[in-house]
C-alpha cells in the first residue's frame, strides 16, 4: 500500500517527466490502470479481517483456560493460628470446564466460514474497483477524442468564416452567412473550452483508483475489453459471500443446539492440614460439576429461534442479491446490444454518409448551387455525428465494463 510520502513523490516524479518535452512518456494503457487499481487499501481491509476470523477459529477451538484455586478451611477464629485446631488445612485446586457439546469445534468452524465470507467480499470489492477504474479510463478516452475531434473541426470552422467574409464582401451572400459563421466558430471554441474542463474532471476521477499515473497520455483509441458472453451469476462472489452467510448462519444454529447440553467441570485439589498434631495431613479431594439446562424456555429456545430466524434472512438476503444481479444483467445485455448496432450504424454508414454529405454542400456551394446555411448545416451535422459516435463506443464499453462486473472478470 502506497503511503502518502511515496504517493507525492510519485506525483512529483510524473510531473517531471511530463514537464520534460525530451522524455518520452509511454500511453497508459487500460490494463496498467487495472494493476494500479487494485492496489485499493479497501481490498487488503477485507484481507484483514478474514485473518481475523480464521485466528479466532483457532482460539475458539481450544479449552477454557484453568482456574487455579486456593483455600484455608476450618481457620478457627476463637484461637487464630494455623497450629490451632487439627481441622486447619490449605488446599490448592485446578478446576478445567468442558464446554457444551460440540460448540468448540462448531464455533471455529462458523469462524472459518466467516473468514471466507470476508475473502468474497474482498474479491467482489476488487471486481467493484477494476469496473470503476475502466469506467473512469473510458470516460477519459471519451473526453480526451471528444476534445481532439472539437480541434480538429475548428479549422474547418475557421476556414468557413473566411470564407464567407470573402464572399460577403462579393456580395454573394448576405450578412446574417458572416455572423452565423463567427457565431458558430465562437459556439466551437466553448465547447472546446467545455470539453478541456471535462477531460480534467474525468482525469482526476481516474486518479482516485491509480494516483498521479492518471496524468499520462491515453492511448490514441479505445481499447479492447473481453467480451460479454453470458455468465453464471450464481458463481458471483457477492453471491459467494452470501452463501457463506447462509452457511455461518446454519452453524449458529448449531452453536445454539449446543446450550441444551450440559457443560462439564472437573476439579482436582490437594490439601495439607496444618496442625502439627493432625495425623495423616495429606488430603487428596476431587469434583465434578455439570449444570443443569432445565427452564430453557426464555434463554435457549429464545436463542435459538433468534439464530433460526438469522439463518432465513440471510437465505432471502442472497435470493434477493440474485435477483438484483439478474436484473442487471438483462437490463445491461439489452442495452450493450443496443449500443453495439448503433456503433455498427454509425460506423458502417453514417460517419460516411455524414462527410459524403459535408464534402457535397461544399462542391455545390463552390458551384453556387445552394445556399452558405446548408454548408454550414452540413458541416455541423458531420461534426456531431461523429461525436455521438464516439459517445456510442465509450458507452458500449462502459456497459461492458458493467457486464463483465457481473461475469466475475477483473481483468483484460
Amino acid at each position: 500500500m502506497m503511503t502518502p510520502n511515496t504517493r507525492r513523490h510519485c506525483a512529483g516524479l510524473v510531473l517531471l517527466l511530463l514537464a520534460n518535452p525530451g522524455f518520452a512518456v509511454q500511453p497508459l494503457t487500460l490494463q496498467e490502470v487495472e494493476q494500479l487499481a487494485i492496489r485499493d487499501p479497501g481490498i487488503e481491509r477485507f484481507q484483514h479481517l478474514a485473518n481475523s476470523y480464521e485466528e479466532e477459529a483457532v482460539a475458539a477451538r481450544q479449552l477454557p483456560d484453568p482456574q487455579l484455586s486456593a483455600e484455608i478451611m476450618q481457620f478457627p477464629l476463637d484461637r487464630p493460628g494455623f497450629n490451632r485446631d487439627p481441622m486447619t488445612a490449605v488446599q490448592l485446586g485446578v478446576r478445567q470446564s468442558f464446554p457444551r457439546g460440540s460448540s468448540r469445534q462448531i464455533s471455529g468452524e462458523r469462524n472459518q466460514t466467516l473468514a471466507l465470507a470476508q475473502r468474497e467480499q474482498g474479491h467482489a470489492y476488487q471486481l467493484e474497483v477494476v469496473r470503476e477504474a475502466r469506467t473512469a479510463y473510458l470516460q477519459l478516452m471519451l473526453e480526451q477524442q471528444r476534445l481532439v475531434v472539437l480541434e480538429t473541426s475548428r479549422g474547418v470552422f475557421s476556414n468557413l468564416a473566411e470564407v464567407s467574409r470573402r464572399t460577403f464582401a462579393s456580395g454573394l451572400v448576405s450578412q446574417q452567412d458572416v455572423l452565423r459563421a463567427e457565431l458558430e466558430l465562437e459556439r466551437l471554441e466553448d465547447r472546446i473550452n467545455e470539453a478541456e474542463g471535462q477531460r480534467a474532471a474525468a482525469r482526476a476521477s481516474l486518479a482516485r483508483w491509480i494516483g498521479p499515473a492518471a496524468q499520462r497520455p491515453l492511448q490514441s483509441d479505445f481499447p479492447p475489453l473481453p467480451q460479454w458472453q453470458g455468465a453464471d451469476l450464481n458463481e458471483h462472489p457477492l453471491l459467494a459471500a452470501s452463501q457463506a452467510q447462509i452457511q455461518a448462519g446454519e452453524q449458529a444454529v448449531e452453536l445454539a443446539e449446543q446450550d441444551y447440553k450440559a457443560q462439564w467441570g472437573v476439579q482436582v485439589g490437594y490439601g495439607i492440614r496444618t496442625s502439627s498434631e493432625a495425623r495423616n495431613p495429606h488430603r487428596l479431594s476431587a469434583m465434578v460439576t455439570v449444570d443443569l439446562p432445565l427452564f430453557t424456555g426464555n434463554r435457549q429456545d429464545r436463542r435459538l429461534a433468534a439464530r433460526q430466524s438469522d439463518r432465513e434472512a440471510a437465505v432471502l438476503a442472497r435470493d434477493e442479491r440474485l435477483l438484483e444481479l439478474r436484473r442487471q444483467a438483462e437490463a445491461l445485455s439489452a442495452q450493450w446490444q443496443r449500443l453495439q448496432s448503433r456503433e455498427t450504424r454509425y460506423r458502417e454508414r453514417l460517419l460516411e454518409v455524414a462527410e459524403a454529405n459535408a464534402e457535397s454542400a461544399e462542391s455545390a456551394y463552390s458551384a453556387g448551387t445552394v445556399e452558405f446555411t446548408a454548408l454550414m448545416e452540413a458541416r455541423l451535422l458531420a461534426l456531431e455525428t461523429r461525436l455521438e459516435s464516439l459517445r456510442i463506443t465509450a458507452e458500449r464499453k462502459q456497459v461492458q465494463a458493467q457486464l463483465l462486473y457481473l461475469l466475475g472478470e477483473d481483468q483484460s
